[in-house]
């Protein structure tokens, strides 16, 4: 069956069809070439809940986390999402939070442009999170001493505001140096392009229609 595989999104459809089925992109534009400020991406499945996916043409130069156009080199990454409702779970019980987040959690292995700049800060980010994280265990633990040995709610507390600012700064880094994520699910991964829109990185869907064609 001859169909027709739309430069926007990449869902393969029906050959004389109009308009693309699912983002209504008009597949008897010149050469089927995606819009401007747009991109055609290729996607190469690895495994059922992880994927790369290439991006080229207008943005095959722009950063995919500043936006900046440049030189840029085209990185792999693995990347885990961990659903925020899940620590709701730890005041029942940090077992219990530990396994509803390993069933919850979502892992992908992406393929991305990324500028010199955002690289290097990438290569800091894993120290950053471990300093920060055993600044905080310390933090905890000595809140809980000194607020017992002064036997003070104020003392334990404003350790504890500054393990939370920690935890928060450290947390707003390691957003900074990865893509503005739109959606990450098991079965689709958009992201934001700072001044070039969304791309759409990952999409199990559109394979699936694919191969079913």
């Amino acid at each position: 069956m001859t169909t027709l595989k739309c430069r926007q999104c990449g869902l393969v459809n029906p050959f004389g069809t109009l308009h693309c089925k699912r983002c209504e992109f008009d597949l008897n534009a010149s050469g089927n070439q995606p819009a401007p400020g747009e991109t055609y991406q290729e996607s190469r499945p690895i495994g059922q809940q992880s994927g790369r996916r290439q991006i080229r043409d207008s943005l095959s130069n722009v950063c995919g986390i500043c936006g900046t156009i440049g030189d840029v080199k085209v990185t792999s990454f693995k990347r885990t999402y961990t659903p925020p409702w899940v620590y709701i779970f730890l005041p029942i019980g940090f077992l219990i939070a530990l396994i509803i987040a390993s069933i919850v959690r979502v892992r992908h292995t992406l393929t991305l442009p990324i500028c010199p700049k955002c690289a290097r800060r990438r290569a800091r980010a894993g120290i950053v999170s471990f300093v920060s994280l055993v600044s905080c265990v310390v933090l905890i633990l000595f809140a809980i001493v000194a607020g017992l040995a002064a036997k003070s709610w104020p003392v334990f507390l404003g350790v504890a505001a500054i393990t939370i600012a920690i935890a928060y700064f450290a947390e707003k880094y390691d957003r900074s140096v990865n893509p503005r994520y739109i959606k990450f699910t098991k079965k689709r991964v958009e992201i934001e392009v700072p001044g070039h829109g969304s791309v759409v990185m990952f999409d199990l869907a559109s394979q699936q229609a694919g191969n079913e064609i």
